[in-house]
């Protein structure tokens, strides 16, 4: 007989992000979830300028022709896909392993975490007027007040804390 630990999920926030029905989720309980959302965002535009400025110094490069496109063409190109790659990762550390891929599909394009932080933000209707965002309340002060109610609760049951 092979021993098992479950845990229970609480706290589970999800978003439906296609038409197949897939989700996101997000454990509201976990303190760190406002780091995780920072530091994808904050890499998110780490990559982007360092991304630019790799572009700079390929563009500056002498360009030779090759078959399809030039040289320089062909190297852009790399560091674009390598970029978004690396981009995709990063707000995967937030949002889940694979979420990218579920919001987006294979597509990659310039403005499309704009797009998703836009959405991410933008007041809905179904939420009563508040946004993905508000619901998930990443401020310290959203945190802070999780973690009081959850001792409050527990102080309740238990008569300890």
């Amino acid at each position: 007989m092979q021993n098992k630990l479950r845990i229970e999920k609480k706290d589970i926030y999800q978003i439906e992000v296609n038409d197949k029905g897939e989700y996101i989720e997000f454990d509201l309980a976990d303190i760190n979830l406002s780091f995780k959302c920072m530091e994808a965002l904050e890499s998110i535009e780490k990559l982007k300028k360092e991304s630019l400025m790799k572009e700079n110094i390929i563009k500056k490069k002498q360009d030779v022709k090759d078959k399809y496109m030039t040289k320089n063409q062909k190297e852009l190109l790399k560091l674009w896909k390598k970029t978004f790659e690396d981009m995709r990762k990063a707000m995967d550390k937030f949002l889940g392993e694979g979420a990218c891929q579920k919001i987006f599909g294979d597509r990659n394009y310039l403005e499309m975490f704009d797009d998703l932080v836009q959405e991410l933000k933008r007041p809905r209707e179904e939420l009563g007027g508040k946004s993905h965002f508000d619901n998930l309340n990443l401020t310290f002060e959203g945190m802070r007040d999780r973690i009081a109610k959850k001792y409050d609760n527990m102080k309740d049951k238990e008569g300890v804390i």
